[in-house]
């Protein structure tokens, strides 16, 4: 058989849950109880002629109907193909042919509100492609426990404070960086970024452009907005704040 005669075995599909199994679980036991509980009201109200069950059990009912649209969301993946980044959002999916993504990594994103709880500032994992769109690969943060609360004090962040604190928090130094590349969010950018980065070689867009490492502190998300990122390869930098 001649070389150029063979042809390359397709890498299997990687795929990657949104959600842990753990939360998978109980999402689909809750949705059964849920269900459970408005059968049993709903019956046991026709059976004894109540109307108050039977119209908690209704509601109940419809609420299941709900959250049953929602559970087989929770059992979708990431997935990545030779030929396709694929990433569930809400019920539809983002699709990025694999050679044009430029970018796969981590930043820290503060609130821009006070109003806005702790909750909201975090490492988001994120995927650029090579026009310069982001997306969530992930839509809950990495949140590390503040070296402050262990070493004393130290300027807090703005969701305490309700100022910035851009001018005053070092992201960079404050982060672990190895707990942070072992979070569930650094893993899953380190798994996407590698793969990509096999598929497309050493002369792809991954691996040339890195948008990852070149954010603005002006791409605002909503009432969040960029401090620093963590790249797969192990790089991590805090970004430039704009005046």
């Amino acid at each position: 058989m001649r070389p150029d005669s063979i042809v390359p075995t397709a890498r299997p599909t990687m795929r990657l849950p949104i959600q842990s199994l753990g939360t998978r679980v109980i999402a689909l036991v809750f949705w059964v109880w849920v269900l459970a509980l408005g059968l049993y009201l709903l019956v046991g109200g026709m059976t004894g002629h109540h109307v108050a069950p039977v119209i908690t059990g209704f509601v109940i009912l419809v609420v299941a109907v709900l959250l049953g649209a929602f559970i087989p969301s929770t059992w979708r993946s990431i997935c990545v193909t030779d030929q396709e980044l694929l990433v569930p959002k809400g019920y539809r999916t983002i699709r990025v042919p694999v050679q044009d993504v430029a970018g796969v990594g981590l930043l820290y994103m503060t609130a821009t509100r006070a109003s806005l709880s702790g909750r909201s500032v975090g490492w988001y994992s994120y995927a650029w492609t090579v026009d310069g769109v982001r997306f969530k690969l992930r839509r809950l943060p990495y949140q590390q426990k503040p070296r402050w609360q262990a070493a004393g004090p130290a300027p807090k962040p703005s969701f305490w404070t309700g100022q910035s604190h851009a001018g005053n928090f070092d992201v960079v130094s404050w982060t672990d960086k190895d707990r942070l590349s072992r979070s569930p969010q650094g893993r899953r950018a380190r798994l996407i970024y590698d793969r990509v980065g096999e598929i497309q070689g050493p002369n792809g867009f991954l691996a040339t452009k890195a948008l990852q490492k070149h954010e603005v502190s002006s791409a605002r998300e909503s009432s969040l907005w960029p401090l620093a990122y963590w790249s797969p390869d192990g790089e991590i930098g805090r970004i430039p704040q704009s005046a």
